[in-house]
């Protein structure tokens, strides 16, 4: 008998032994980014700023959660994998070559639970890893692997960026996107 036929065979003589009773059905999403995240920084920011990332009023889903998964109905989404967060120049200046550091907090309250506020992104750099010529954007990767499943039930998600460097003299705006993997699952009884 040849090898590989021995685990189908196994695989079927197991399914004959057994009673199954639920049909469960997973599949997991390739990279998903939500946009219209942004914020204004003033010309008088000197060194550091602090800033709470808001919806951007040009977008017309600017009202809701920050962020939601669409599944079909009979499906849950059971993990929400942070990939990164990129962050792009907007109004007022060329180019993000000025930061030294960048640090990212995610909060949110939920009708049912505590949310722990997380330390998205925490980075110390000489100079941000630009993934565009024009060096306008650069991705961030998550400090660690968050599932975020239970953020996308809350009634308020709030962002919190700090940054360090040569600040602009001018006002200024940045936009972001959050960038995860999500899966999903579907439970039928038998």
């Amino acid at each position: 008998m040849k090898p590989r036929l021995l685990i189908p065979c196994v695989f079927a003589v197991l399914l004959g032994a057994c009673n199954f009773n639920v049909l469960v059905v997973e599949v997991e999403s390739s990279e998903v980014c939500v946009t219209g995240l942004s914020a204004e920084i003033p010309a008088d920011a000197e060194g550091s700023v602090s800033v709470t990332l808001s919806r951007d009023e040009a977008q017309p889903d600017a009202e809701g959660p920050a962020f939601e998964i669409d599944v079909p109905d009979g499906w849950e989404v059971t993990e929400v994998t942070l990939l990164g967060v990129g962050i792009r120049a907007k109004d007022g200046i060329d180019n993000l070559h000025f930061l030294r550091s960048l640090h990212l907090e995610m909060s949110g309250s939920h009708p049912e639970m505590e949310l722990p506020t997380l330390k998205l992104i925490d980075i110390e750099i000489d100079e941000l890893p630009y993934n565009t010529s024009d060096r306008t954007t650069t991705f961030l990767e998550a400090t660690a692997p968050f599932n975020l499943v239970d953020y996308l039930d809350a009634d308020e998600l709030e962002f919190g960026l700090s940054m360090t460097g040569d600040m602009p003299t001018t006002d200024w705006e940045i936009g972001m996107e959050v960038c995860f993997t999500f899966t999903a699952e579907y439970r039928e009884n038998l």
